[in-house]
């Protein structure tokens, strides 16, 4: 297991992070970012305009081509509303499931021909309960932590909207909330 994502990454990777966190902040918008295998996933919660926004800047990001969808769904209550960009790498247990359920590392493609709500859901648990891993200012280790602001707000009691979709090397999941 390596501590830190690929040389040619890891630049943009901070800087995503900190431009996520500050964007975020201000949008109350919250998610989870995770690395292993040479794949990024993304996840994002929020209010349908911002989080759409949000979605629209990162797809005119030259860093990030070719978005698939993975799903889209309804959620009772925000996940991740305790960052506003939790950043997670190489978790041993998700590389678990999927080995277990796809018999290969971490791959988010293949949770796009999921017909299972509960594998998703158990994955969704295990970016929740993983450690998340330190940032720091340089391109060679991950140092510093970053603190992220814990908080809800009322406008999550409307419901919620889920979207998954897919950038070669970077994965993003957009939760939304409804109106």
């Amino acid at each position: 297991m390596t501590t830190s994502a690929p040389a040619g990454v890891q630049g943009d990777l901070i800087d995503i992070l900190h431009q996520a966190r500050h964007f975020n902040a201000k949008r109350d918008i919250h998610g989870v970012l995770f690395y292993d295998n040479n794949y990024f996933f993304q996840c994002l919660e929020g209010e349908r305009q911002q989080v759409f926004k949000l979605y629209h800047k990162i797809a005119k990001d030259s860093r990030h081509t070719n978005i698939v969808q993975l799903t889209c769904d309804n959620i009772a209550a925000p996940a991740f509303s305790r960052w506003q960009m939790k950043y997670i790498l190489e978790d041993t247990r998700i590389r678990h499931f999927f080995t277990n359920h796809y018999g290969q590392r971490f791959n988010p493609y293949l949770l796009k021909d999921e017909s299972g709500a509960k594998l998703n859901h158990e994955f969704i648990q295990l970016l929740l309960t993983g450690q998340e891993a330190p940032i720091a200012d340089t391109t060679t280790h991950f140092a510093r932590p970053v603190p992220t602001s814990a908080r809800y707000s009322p406008i999550y009691s409307s419901g919620f909207f889920t979207l998954f979709v897919v950038i070669p090397i970077i994965v993003i999941c957009l939760m939304i909330y409804l109106f």
